[in-house]
Formats: C-alpha cells, sequence, structure tokens
C-alpha cells in the first residue's frame, strides 16, 4: 500500500469514527428525550390507574402543564376550560351576596366552593351564568363574536372579576391573544 492509500484509508476510518461519534451524540439526545417521555407515560399511567380516586389522563396532563408552568415561571398559568370554571365561581358567590345586600370583596375560589349555596342561589347563579362568558380563550372568542357582529361594535370593553389578580391579568392577555391582538 503506497502512502496515497495510506491516506486515503485513515481519512477514511477518520470520518467513520467522526460519523459515528456525531450519530451516536444525535442518538443520545434522542434517545434521551424518549425516555424522558416513556418515563412520563409511565408515571402517568400508574398514577391514573391507581390514583385513591378515578382520574383521567386529560386531567393529568392539564395538571402537569400546569405544574411545569409553575416551576418555571410562578407568574405563568395554564387555563384550560376546568380551570376556567374553576375561577369563575368567586362571582357566582359574588352575585348570591350581592342579592343579599352583602357587599364584600371577592373571595377566593376555595371559599366560593365551600359555600353553602341555597337551591334559590344555584337557581340564580344557573340563570346569571347565561351573560357569563367563561372558557378558554377560542370558547370565549366564539361566544363573543355573535355579540359583536349584532352590535357591529369596533370596540370591546371586558370585565373579568376573578380573585386572583394575576389569573385576572392572564385572563386579559389570553383574551387578546384569542382576538390577534398584543397584550397591553
Amino acid at each position: 500500500m503506497n502512502r496515497r492509500q495510506l491516506f486515503a484509508v485513515v481519512v477514511l476510518v477518520s470520518a467513520l469514527v467522526a460519523g459515528t461519534w456525531a450519530v451516536g451524540r444525535v442518538q443520545e439526545t434522542t434517545d434521551n428525550t424518549y425516555a424522558n417521555i416513556e418515563r412520563f407515560i409511565q408515571v402517568l399511567t400508574k398514577v391514573r390507574d391507581h390514583y385513591v380516586e378515578a382520574v383521567t389522563t386529560d386531567k393529568l396532563m392539564d395538571s402537569a402543564i400546569r405544574g411545569m408552568l409553575r416551576t418555571l415561571d410562578p407568574y405563568s398559568q395554564y387555563l384550560d376550560k376546568e380551570e376556567a370554571e374553576r375561577l369563575a365561581v368567586t362571582i357566582d358567590l359574588n352575585w348570591v351576596r350581592r342579592a343579599r345586600g352583602e357587599y364584600l370583596p371577592l373571595a377566593s375560589p376555595e371559599e366560593a366552593l365551600a359555600y353553602p349555596y341555597s337551591p334559590a342561589d344555584r337557581e340564580r347563579i344557573r340563570a346569571r351564568r347565561a351573560r357569563l362568558f367563561v372558557g378558554t380563550p377560542a370558547a370565549v372568542r366564539e361566544r363573543l363574536a355573535p355579540l359583536i357582529a349584532a352590535t357591529r361594535a369596533d370596540e370591546l370593553m371586558v370585565t373579568t372579576m376573578i380573585y386572583d389578580h394575576a389569573a385576572r391579568r392572564r385572563s386579559y392577555e389570553l383574551l387578546a391573544q384569542a382576538f390577534g391582538r398584543e397584550p397591553a
């Protein structure tokens, strides 16, 4: 084997080693991602199947997302339909109290959920909820669209009565984004 052939073999072997190393690095990264996803699925399945109370996969996923965001940024919130409904109970109790002449600050969702509502209170809430727009940003936009079209409004003023200030602010941001606007 002459020098030229030896040089070519060395280059090929080097390229093969470098290529194998690069593929291994990519594979290692991919394997790590898939391993983490697999681990998450295993935990999710065990919790879903063995938790004390029945729990759906959707609820577990939403809770995992909320927890992840809270870990990264305590002021970030993930707002799904259930969380929107939970936040809206503060206004339900507010309506009940105002009907009795009680003008108190908004209650926390926990306080509102624990309140002993009478059948008349529950009917009042049911009737008022028809005027309340609660849900995901897309669902709220869908409910607002006919109102905007019917009134030919070019501007919309929204009041969000939520106990938690960060959640209230986030609801405005989400609504602005749902209408293609940048939050102020």
